[in-house]
């Protein structure tokens, strides 16, 4: 099977549910005196107002703290509310929408220290099912790992939600209809609304707004199932979960269908940018910071994965030092090093570089006329 996928290397690639775009234009932190928004509390990331908050939140079994996805700032606030609950003794887990349930093994794993981070990635299907630059949630990661705290795999398998959007509910195959949620609060009105107005800033083709829906409920069912089977079969623990904003703290969602298969009591954080008046369903938002991740190191390539591997499709507007040794059509073998055969190879081997770099890149060319050449090419990294 060919797939047409094209990207530039080293980009990040989005996936997944509902979060809201990011939108890096903030003011600076002094510039804003509030210190809520409506009668939503703004906590800032000092050690007081975390302070505060936690101690205001102590009694919550669920903590959701949603997020932006590609905003390492709000990761980074995820990771500042998970420390303070975890320096003051509670004993908690960590659920992650970026992870699918039958991935739980491999976190388990990695928290035992079992297997290493890219081990972890590529069991997993990290890029293939998510694709995110990992980089925005390593920290997070790390910290559980080196303190043991559990990681939850709490998301729908990837063959589930491409069934229910192709064919509905009512359709999939006998093998994932097994594992399909109980649909604990079906869709009303104005779950309908938000979803519908998602939908038609991205797509506005009415015959797919069905199973657009279908696949929101899906995600949100069955990640409130993962989270509510954990608070089971630990009754002891406190459980932080991690998820878009979308998912948590914008009208019904996760954490509404936790709590009917839980009664347990909960509470919801989202982050806001600075001078921000949107409000939202959270309890508390928390102060975004506006700080990014370093700039990845891109090849300068646009490729493609096909059935042998992964191609060279065309050049990049920017060009990149090296680049000259790369023609289309050339089948890419290894990446400093490491063997290249999908998408995902690509993503792993390109993790951590920065521009600037130079990494070598192995190539086969001739394939169509049956004289296979090897090509290396060194390339610095835009």
């Amino acid at each position: 099977m060919r797939r047409s996928l094209i990207l530039l290397l080293g980009m990040a690639m989005g996936f997944g549910g509902i979060s809201a775009c990011s939108n890096m234009g903030m003011l600076p932190l002094h510039a804003t005196g509030l210190n809520q928004v409506g009668d939503k509390p703004i906590v800032t990331m000092e050690d007081n107002s975390l302070f505060g908050l936690v101690n205001e939140i102590a009694s919550r079994r669920v903590v959701y703290i949603g997020e932006t996805h590609d905003r390492y700032d709000h990761h980074l606030n995820q990771l500042a509310v998970i420390k303070r609950l975890h320096q003051q003794g509670v004993e908690l887990a960590i659920g992650m929408e970026f992870f699918q349930r039958p991935s739980q093994q491999h976190l388990d794993d990695y928290i035992s220290g079992e297997i290493s981070e890219k081990r972890l990635l590529k069991l997993s299907g990290y890029y293939r099912n998510w694709g995110y630059d990992f980089r925005l949630y390593r920290p997070i990661l790390e910290f559980a790992r080196r303190h043991d705290i559990a990681l939850v795999a709490l998301n729908a398998p990837s063959g589930l939600v491409g069934q229910v959007s192709e064919k509905g509910f009512g359709e999939v195959d006998d093998e994932w209809r097994a594992i399909l949620p109980e649909i604990q609060l079906p869709a009303d009105a104005a779950y309908k609304d938000r979803l519908r107005r998602v939908f038609e800033m991205h797509s506005g083709a009415d015959r797919d707004f069905d199973r657009f829906l279908q696949v929101q409920l899906l995600w949100d069912e069955y990640m409130a199932e993962s989270a509510a089977a954990y608070l089971k079969r630990h009754p002891n623990r406190k459980l932080v979960v991690l998820a878009g904003s979308g998912h948590v703290a914008e009208g019904t969602g996760i954490p509404q269908r936790v709590q009917l298969r839980v009664p347990e009591p909960y509470t919801v954080l989202t982050s806001m940018d600075p001078g921000s008046d949107r409000i939202s369903d959270a309890d508390h938002l928390l102060l975004a910071s506006g700080e990014r991740l370093p700039a990845a190191g891109k090849l300068g390539l646009y490729i493609r994965e096909v059935d042998e591997g992964v191609t060279v499709h065309r050049w990049a507007r920017e060009r990149s030092s090296g680049i000259q040794r790369v023609i289309p059509g050339d089948l890419i073998s290894h990446i400093a090093g490491e063997r290249i055969r999908s998408m995902e190879d690509v993503r792993l081997a390109m993790l951590d570089r920065l521009p600037g770099e130079q990494v070598w890149v192995e190539l086969e060319r001739g394939r169509d006329e049956g004289k296979r050449k090897k090509v290396t090419a060194v390339i610095e990294l835009i």
